[in-house]
């Protein structure tokens, strides 16, 4: 590859069609505007911290250089330590290394992974459609990439004919009469939200009476 080739791909023409050149400016940018703290924290993540080779902290960064580690794809589960995962999420939230993150429950709640990711892949599903919702919750977050490189892209997928398409039809089935009974889609949006807000608020004897009594007899 020549120059003139990678400052095409910086451009716009790789595989993905991405200008880098406009999310390495973002993340410039954003990064100026953060408080000190946080670009210690950010900058920390990027540059790595010294780690001698073969000791615990040597696979998740350059042992020679003390440098994040440049793997495009990473990953995070119970056993990776919180010092790790919290790494990870600020190298994540960077234009940079790595392009995915392969994650258990461990981070589907309770982390930012917004800033420069709107594409969330399901490899397993729940039974619970909320729990759906809380890991796609991640990127949908105020300021997120979505908002200027267009929406979230969700993909949930199954093998069929196995136990994945009856679980994926169970928890759409499931996701769609929380539709009908909330009367709006589950998750919603903060328009909807704000007109809730300023609705009469539903009288508790009125609450009680429609309430589901669902004690066996």
């Amino acid at each position: 590859m020549n120059h003139d080739d990678l400052w095409a791909g910086v451009q716009g023409s790789n595989p993905a069609g991405i200008r880098l050149l406009d999310r390495w400016e973002r993340f410039a940018m954003r990064l100026a505007a953060d408080g000190r703290d946080e670009q210690d924290r950010v900058i920390t993540s990027l540059l790595g911290e010294q780690a001698a080779e073969g000791s615990a902290g040597a696979s998740d960064v350059d042992s020679a250089k003390g440098r994040a580690s440049l793997s495009a794809v990473r990953r995070a589960h119970g056993g990776t330590k919180r010092e790790t995962r919290e790494r990870l999420t600020a190298l994540f939230n960077t234009p940079f290394a790595p392009d995915i993150l392969v994650a258990s429950s461990v981070m589907g709640e309770g982390i930012d992974l917004h800033l420069a990711c709107r594409y969330v892949i399901h490899h397993d599903l729940d039974w619970n459609p909320s729990v759906l919702e809380q890991r796609t919750g991640r990127l949908d977050r105020i300021g997120a990439l979505a908002e200027k490189d267009g929406k979230i892209e969700v993909y949930e997928p199954y093998l069929a004919g196995t136990h994945d398409e009856k679980m994926y039809k169970v928890v759409k089935d499931r996701a769609g009469w929380f539709d009908i009974v909330m009367g709006r889609a589950a998750g919603g949006d903060e328009a909807g939200t704000d007109r809730e807000e300023a609705r009469v608020p539903l009288a508790e004897s009125i609450a009680r009476a429609l309430t589901m009594d669902l004690e066996s007899r």
